[in-house]
């Protein structure tokens, strides 16, 4: 079989071959688990993606609820109740939610905005001293 190189190493070869085999069992049970963490992190990171949409969508359809029933009760408040209540209803403070539940954000600018028309509307409505 190795005639080239001499009847001396075939012995050689039959000893290291065990050796060999078990490199090859430790690099192909290394080579199973990094494809099974693979499999893990690709898993988990599906996970995750599922979650934020989850999220994403409730705040979307959470948004557009709260926006219907703030000028639904904008309007019947402005039509059987005081009007300064009806614009705090409709105006900045419906922006402001939706802003939340939808972009998820809550910027300085749209709350000061929504606190300033509330001052104002609140001033306004109060009697005269």
């Amino acid at each position: 079989m190795y005639q080239e190189f001499g009847d001396d190493f075939e012995p050689v070869l039959k000893a290291a071959e065990p050796e060999l085999q078990r490199v090859h069992e430790r690099r192909e049970a290394e080579a199973k688990r990094a494809h099974a963490r693979e499999i893990a992190s690709i898993k988990a990171a599906d996970a995750a993606a599922e979650r934020a949409h989850d999220l994403y969508a409730k705040g979307l359809w959470l948004g557009f609820a709260l926006a219907v029933l703030m000028l639904t009760s904008s309007v019947l408040v402005g039509i059987f109740g005081p009007w300064w209540l009806s614009l705090l209803l409709a105006g900045p403070s419906l922006g402001s939610l939706v802003t939340v539940f939808v972009l998820r954000k809550n910027s300085d600018e749209a709350t000061r905005l929504a606190a300033r028309t509330h001052g104002a509307l609140s001033a306004a409505a109060a009697p005269p001293p």
